[in-house]
């Protein structure tokens, strides 16, 4: 298991979110310029997790499409978590293009530098945690920066509040985006919407 409790990694909703985070970044190769700039705010471990069968983080998806298209790039990955930050660290010692980091929230200028090219990826424990983003949310959409943002919803109205107000911000901002629903039956007759919502100033419309 990792931070996620009751959460094995590779499951039905992982693939999903990967499959659309691989297209996109399929989309935007086309368009990104030398010294692509990419943060994952929530990096988790990059290709396996101790006793389970070995499943390819974001982070570790993203960065091959960079290197197999020859695109230089920087990378910065946060990880609040000690063990996965060990284990971050271990596995990408010596790769002089990937900075491990800490919590992000504790990074001061983490989005000075973003910009049309470059890769914002947010993929938070829990949904209550965009509280702790939304500060930035708008600076990161004033700059044009490419955006891939994950939350889980259930049917709580705090959920949803949360949900509505990333809709508000992105229809008040001049790019694009696209949400791909996930939509899972949990016990006792709750259910849960995994959002995988795609920014970008690129059309969208091809994923």
């Amino acid at each position: 298991m990792n931070k996620k409790q009751g959460y094995e990694r590779g499951n039905a909703g992982d693939r999903f979110k990967h499959k659309y985070l691989e297209k996109f970044v399929d989309l935007l190769i086309p368009t990104i310029k030398k010294d692509f700039l990419f943060l994952d705010l929530t990096a988790g471990y990059w290709d396996m997790e101790p006793g389970s069968q070995i499943y390819a983080g974001g982070s570790k998806r993203v960065i091959d499409k960079l290197e197999q298209n020859n695109i230089s790039y920087q990378a910065v990955l946060f990880e609040s978590q000690d063990n996965i930050y060990k284990d971050l660290e271990e596995k990408l010692q010596g790769r002089q293009n990937i900075v491990v980091c800490g919590d992000w929230k504790a990074s001061k200028d983490v989005f000075k530098d973003v910009s049309p090219n470059s890769l914002v990826f947010y993929d938070p424990t829990k949904i209550k945690d965009y509280n702790g983003f939304f500060g930035h949310f708008e600076n990161i959409l004033q700059k044009e920066a490419n955006m891939f943002l994950w939350a889980g919803e259930e049917a709580y109205p705090e959920h949803q509040e949360i949900i509505n107000q990333i809709y508000d911000i992105l229809n008040n901002s001049i790019l694009n985006y696209r949400d791909f629903l996930r939509r899972q039956q949990l016990p006792f007759g709750k259910t849960r919407t995994e959002h995988n919502i795609v920014v970008s100033r690129i059309n969208l419309n091809s994923l």
